[in-house]
């Protein structure tokens, strides 16, 4: 059973039950609904229990959405006191071995996507070097570079005309720009983000190139309106 920021398992049929705060649970994205529940949301979310006795749980309505991965064991243990939240998104990987090239084709025999991925010495599972997908009609629709698990470099997303509609930028520092275009090719969006949370200023314009609407963001809430 998973809760508003726990999870809770019966070993008696319900008639008893252990529940477990899940560290690392994030805020409602919507500032004022989080201000109101005064702490961390699932959201919507979904489990399943995967053959080898790991419970996978992913979560919505959360700034970012979040992928949680426990069992029963961790579940019944007594709560994890002192535990440091900030360091559960921290990539643990230093390396990968065993990286292998992999193809999924369309039911035509055309390649829908191509991509190649890895064990880390952290025992995860990791996308390693360039990850493509195309349409049907053999145009890409989506490229992205992976280091350990990581979007590196530059993502990009088009439409089956080849139209660039978006890119973001990862930038050494952990944070990255994300833009996106009108099929024409003018600037639609842009907005600056850290650790999934927008940052700085985003900015929207119409296709005569006006700005719409003009935010500040301080980690993922808009703190002021500019325009």
């Amino acid at each position: 059973m998973i809760l508003k920021e726990k999870t809770a398992l019966s070993s008696d049929d319900g008639k008893t039950w252990q529940i477990k705060r899940i560290p690392g649970v994030q805020p409602h994205e919507d500032s004022s609904r989080a201000k109101e529940m005064g702490g961390g949301t699932l959201g919507y979310s979904v489990a399943r229990q995967a053959p080898n006795g790991v419970i996978h749980l992913i979560t919505s309505m959360n700034t970012p959405c979040l992928e949680f991965a426990f069992n029963e064991a961790w579940i019944m243990s007594p709560d994890d006191k002192g535990i440091d939240v900030n360091n559960l998104t921290k990539n643990t990987a230093t390396e990968i071995k065993e990286i292998k090239k992999f193809e999924e084709k369309f039911p035509s025999g055309q390649t829908k996507a191509t991509w190649s991925a890895g064990i880390g010495n952290d025992g995860r599972y990791l996308l390693s070097g360039t990850d493509t997908w195309y349409y049907e009609n053999g145009r890409e629709q989506w490229e992205a570079h992976f280091d350990k698990g990581e979007k590196t470099g530059t993502e990009s997303y088009w439409d089956r005309e080849g139209n660039l509609l978006w890119k973001r930028e990862y930038k050494d520092d952990g944070t990255s720009v994300w833009t996106h275009w009108y099929k024409d090719g003018r600037k639609k969006s842009e907005s600056f983000w850290r650790n999934g949370r927008g940052i700085g200023k985003a900015t929207e314009w119409d296709e005569s190139g006006n700005i719409i609407s003009q935010y500040e963001l301080n980690n993922g809430f808009v703190a002021r309106k500019i325009h």
